[in-house]
């Protein structure tokens, strides 16, 4: 990268975290080892505190970096030439003030070729950053201008590892410039501005597949019934809606109403776990019947609901007797007992008598209603005794209704 491009990056409005980039940026100019010279600023005022603050804690993550010399004096040049002929070497020189000016001037009189990082407006100090006298910038001042570049930057960059999440927008901005002579000093810097914006891309994905996985969560909260994974009736019911309008416009839909046979005398006799447990198998039965665009709910108690969109009277026919044959073959299993379930399923199909959603319910519902009365004679009763069965078992000899 030549001494004249810039580069810009993401650091956040707080004044902690300014600080904390500027260490992330300095230490990795100097390959993360070495010394390096710090001019704070006033420690009594709040952001200059903040950003020291936060230098330092991102020093500390370095153990080659493990010598900081402060120089807190207004004198700058003549300080700066002073600190650095009394403590030896300096491999990268951090301003925490407004100075950095005085300090880039100071660097040219010296004629010192080393990495500084520090906060200011940009316009201010812009030939040095041309001339690579200052490495690195913060500029929470050009907000909208740091917004726009940092966007094309983040893209230009996660283009390389992956897509970019849309509607990224990024407040403040720093702005790079080589301040080395050598042929490998624009490339060391550019090498450290893709760590750190790799760094920052990492962190926004992950937490933004962190909130994509907790909205999914949450809707799937809101939407299903949680004992038997089927969908509940607040999602039901909007599905109905949807699934009316559209049957209204463009074809037919189905609904069926199915209630769970004898259900209070199997809870009373045998505990509300055996009841989960038979809730449970006619939700995996139904499931099993349903194909990919039917909608399977559990409305509440022992009442489920299937909504089969675009299938006629007959094929709502087929469905209920395939459903019903199924529970015939199918057994509860439950402590010493194999236990027999039973269904009750009315069907409604839309027609011009049916004018609204609610209307095609009360028809379904009638229908089951009916289908109960006609099986009121069946009962739920253990249909066979396992060897360790005590032999005075009960049976259910009452309907529910």
């Amino acid at each position: 990268m030549p001494p004249q491009s810039g580069r810009t990056l993401y650091v956040g409005p707080d004044a902690f975290h300014s600080g904390v980039l500027a260490g992330e940026l300095l230490a990795k100019l100097m390959g993360r080892r070495g010394r390096v010279l710090t001019i704070p600023g006033p420690r009594y005022e709040y952001h200059t505190a903040q950003r020291y603050d936060g230098l330092r804690r991102e020093l500390e993550r370095h153990a080659g970096l493990n010598e900081i010399v402060a120089c807190t004096s207004s004198g700058l040049a003549a300080d700066l030439v002073e600190s650095i002929g009394c403590t030896g070497p300096v491999d990268g020189i951090y301003v925490g003030s407004e100075q950095i000016a005085e300090v880039a001037k100071a660097l040219q009189q010296c004629a010192l070729c080393i990495p500084c990082v520090g906060f200011t407006r940009t316009a201010d100090v812009e030939p040095f950053l041309r001339n690579g006298v200052i490495s690195a910038v913060v500029d929470g001042s050009r907000f909208q201008q740091g917004c726009f570049a940092v966007q094309k930057a983040y893209e230009a960059a996660t283009q390389k590892s992956g897509a970019v999440p849309p509607g990224i927008r990024i407040p403040s901005s720093v702005v790079l410039a080589s301040n080395l002579t050598d042929a490998g000093a624009g490339q060391s810097l550019n090498e450290a501005f893709e760590g750190l914006i790799f760094q920052r891309t990492a962190g926004i994905i992950a937490h933004q597949k962190m909130l994509q996985e907790a909205d999914a969560k949450l809707e799937n909260l809101a939407n299903t019934d949680p004992l038997t994974g089927l969908f509940n009736r607040r999602r039901f019911q909007e599905a109905l809606r949807y699934e009316f309008d559209r049957a209204q416009r463009y074809g037919t839909v189905s609904l069926m109403m199915i209630d769970l046979n004898f259900f209070k005398p199997l809870n009373n006799r045998y505990g509300h776990s055996a009841g989960d447990e038979a809730l449970k198998t006619v939700a995996q039965l139904l499931k099993s019947r349903c194909r990919s665009t039917d909608i399977c709910a559990r409305l509440g108690g022992d009442e489920f609901s299937i909504i089969l969109p675009q299938t006629a009277a007959a094929g709502s026919a087929i469905m209920r007797q395939s459903i019903m044959d199924l529970i015939g073959q199918t057994r509860l299993r439950w402590q010493d007992h194999e236990l027999k379930l039973g269904l009750s399923v009315g069907i409604a199909t839309l027609s011009q008598g049916i004018a609204t959603p609610e209307a095609l319910m009360s028809a379904a519902d009638a229908d089951m209603y009916q289908q109960k009365l006609a099986q009121k004679a069946n009962r739920l009763t253990p249909t066979r005794r396992l060897s360790n069965s005590r032999p005075d078992s009960p049976t259910l000899t009452k309907p529910v209704r």
